[in-house]
């Protein structure tokens, strides 16, 4: 649209174009407005995985970057490492508690398989490997609504990973 306005003589910008176009199209029906909730200091991290494809000597090669962000401060820890596995994630958290000098009192993710199995009901059923590493930290684990990426929005929003 932008160029075939431009064609006819318009001579102004292209985001004075989106936001007359974003005042037309219909409000989506049946999505309300996500409150965001702020937490104390101490009280959650958040985290998650980002894959990464890059070329070395004409070779494709991939990595995977764990990050977690506070959630009151935001502070950040961010490392690649060649695995997304439970053993690996676990290390990560561990590096990432190291980085912070503390642990959170809940740390959550999405419905990754590394953390979560399923739900019974309102119940989740955790990895029993992710369970017996959370239960001996002392920490709680909790994990994303489904089809609502906004309650790990922390980490969905504030990395390069997005």
């Amino acid at each position: 649209m932008f160029p075939r306005l431009q064609a006819q003589g318009y001579t102004g910008g292209l985001s004075t174009i989106k936001a007359y176009v974003q005042t037309l199209r219909p409000t989506k029906v049946g999505q309300y407005p996500i409150q965001r909730y702020e937490t104390k200091p101490g009280e959650q991290m958040q985290y998650d995985w980002g894959e990464f494809h890059y070329e070395k000597e004409g070779k494709e090669h991939k990595l995977y970057g764990f990050v977690a962000i506070l959630g009151y401060s935001r502070m950040r820890f961010i490392t690649f490492v060649k695995r997304c596995d439970t053993p690996t994630m676990i290390r990560c958290m561990m590096a990432a508690f190291e980085y912070f000098d503390g642990l959170p009192k809940a740390v959550l993710t999405d419905r990754m398989k590394s953390v979560f199995l399923e739900m019974d009901g309102k119940t989740p059923i955790w990895n029993p490997v992710f369970a017996d590493f959370a239960a001996c930290l002392g920490i709680a684990p909790r994990v994303c609504k489904p089809y609502k990426p906004q309650t790990n929005d922390l980490v969905a929003y504030c990395t390069p990973f997005a």
